[in-house]
């Protein structure tokens, strides 16, 4: 398989050559800081996303007042894939959550590479599929399991999109991500820390023990890991 070095994002990484020319000369660099909303419910999808760096949220429209995550999306993916499919309406916002670069792509150029060229569409459907896996997986978790596992897990889900084992992440951050109170997420944090998996400076939550922290997670974490390896090898590496 050849490697596009050129870019950091898994997608357009592995594409092949031949592939990659339908859609190189149209994109473009962007960045974006933390909290923008780079696609909000009902609105018009008129570019895709290739995120280099940074995480991106998929946030449930708000119900009583909370807005929960659903999935999170990295250098592993892309951000409105559904404009592969003619829908140019997204739903849930798709918010950054940590600073980062992506590529910028028309809608109408993605639409028209899934159209017309067999690899590019394998490459989109099984990352469709990963997602729809991430996201099931996590509204079961979010339903079943405790917060000191699913916080667990969801640290690793954003170390795994990153290259820096300190990540930027507050308390309430996490507590509207998980949809639990900031004191649920107090008293998981500091049962992580008190074990050494964890350190926590103000703005910030460092790994110190990444197998330690992946065995004081739920099963979900590695499902959907695993998931993912199998649909697009190399997701995370």
């Amino acid at each position: 398989m050849s490697i596009n070095r050129r870019f950091a994002n898994r997608l357009l990484r592995h594409l092949p050559v031949k592939t990659l020319a339908l859609i190189e000369n149209d994109l473009r660099p962007i960045s974006y800081s933390s909290g923008t909303t780079l696609l909000d419910s009902g609105e018009r999808i008129d570019f895709v996303l290739f995120p280099e760096s940074g995480m991106v949220s998929i946030v449930a429209p708000q119900v009583d007042g909370e807005s929960p995550e659903l999935a999170g999306i990295g250098r592993e993916g892309v951000v409105g894939p559904i404009a592969a499919i003619g829908s140019r309406e997204t739903y849930g916002r798709w918010l950054a959550q940590v600073p980062g670069k992506a590529w910028r792509c028309p809608a109408p150029t993605f639409q028209k590479a899934f159209d017309e060229d067999g690899a590019f569409r394998q490459h989109i459907v099984c990352y469709m599929e990963a997602l729809l896996s991430l996201t099931m997986q996590s509204v079961a978790c979010n339903a079943i399991h405790p917060v000191e596992e699913r916080l667990s897990r969801w640290i690793l889900m954003m170390r795994d999109r990153s290259d820096d084992d300190r990540l930027p992440l507050t308390q309430e951050f996490l507590g509207q991500m998980l949809s639990v109170h900031r004191s649920s997420i107090n008293g998981a944090s500091q049962t992580l820390r008190e074990k050494g998996l964890i350190s926590a400076q103000k703005g910030a939550v460092t790994v110190e023990d990444r197998k330690g922290l992946e065995n004081a997670a739920c099963h979900c974490y590695r499902l959907v890991k695993q998931r993912y390896e199998a649909l697009m090898p190399g997701s995370f590496s």
